[in-house]
């Protein structure tokens, strides 16, 4: 929340992040100069943990494009990372992604899945 508060006050920067009371959170931060927010979404993984993401419209050409800040967890079983959780993690953002660039709100702006850039 501090960071938040930094960030959006002197700083130029606009943006939000998931509110679930934690210290450590993940949040999606753009220069309000250059972009626009459209939409914002989170999700939250079977972990706890989660992503923030953003369709954002730049100021100067038009344009949308999905941004998201990830919070993975990295789990270890016998010592050894266990990916099983990440992946099924990212699955779980690319239909919040998709169910995000197609919701009428964004749709309506011009956003598609498969021509809308996004940057993880």
């Amino acid at each position: 929340a501090r960071l938040h508060a930094r960030l959006s006050g002197r700083e130029g920067y606009d943006g939000d992040y998931k509110k679930d009371g934690k210290d450590l959170t993940v949040g999606v931060y753009f220069r309000r100069a250059v972009f626009e927010s459209v939409h914002v979404a989170f999700v939250t993984f079977a972990s706890e943990k989660g992503a923030a993401v953003a369709v954002l419209r730049h100021r100067t050409t038009g344009r949308l494009i999905c941004v998201a800040s990830v919070h993975l967890d990295v789990p270890l079983h016998r010592g050894v990372p266990h990916t099983t959780d990440q992946v099924a993690s990212l699955k779980k953002l690319r239909r919040k992604i998709d169910q995000l660039l197609l919701h009428p709100k964004n749709a309506a702006a011009g956003a598609r899945p498969g021509s809308t850039p996004v940057v993880l």
